[in-house]
């Protein structure tokens, strides 16, 4: 399986929408019985933070995009940190419906300050 959605990312959704009951415990689950998956679109709770990643050593190196769709989030930088260490190959950020959070803006700029920091490292390059 390469590419799996729930639900449609492409259709509006309403004002209120129900939380999203996979959290990154059971995404991660999932992930570790689909190597090859390289597409997913899944609302998750990225609210309650149940994965340590600095902890866990999972890490899914097929999946290239995430599509969130309208899940909510309080804390991008972890959020981020997650998606960064156990998703490395998330290279474009996460997408998102028109009715999810800004906050999601956020955990794609971290995405971005992770990457570019990275890159310093690996050039050689002094980290400010």
């Amino acid at each position: 399986m390469r590419h799996l959605a729930f639900g449609n990312p492409y259709v509006a959704a309403a004002a209120h929408h129900p939380p999203a009951t996979v959290t990154f415990r059971g995404l991660f689950a999932a992930l570790r019985r689909c190597p090859h998956l390289h597409t997913l679109v899944l609302p998750i709770d990225a609210v309650n933070i149940d994965v340590d990643p600095e902890v866990e050593s999972f890490q899914h190196t097929s999946l290239r995009y995430l599509n969130v769709s309208n899940s909510d989030v309080m804390d991008p930088a972890a959020v981020a940190r997650m998606i960064f260490s156990m998703l490395p190959c998330i290279k474009n950020g996460v997408d998102l419906d028109d009715s999810g959070t800004d906050l999601w803006h956020e955990v794609n700029d971290f995405l971005d300050a992770f990457a570019a920091r990275d890159r310093r490292i690996e050039l050689g390059a002094p980290i400010t």
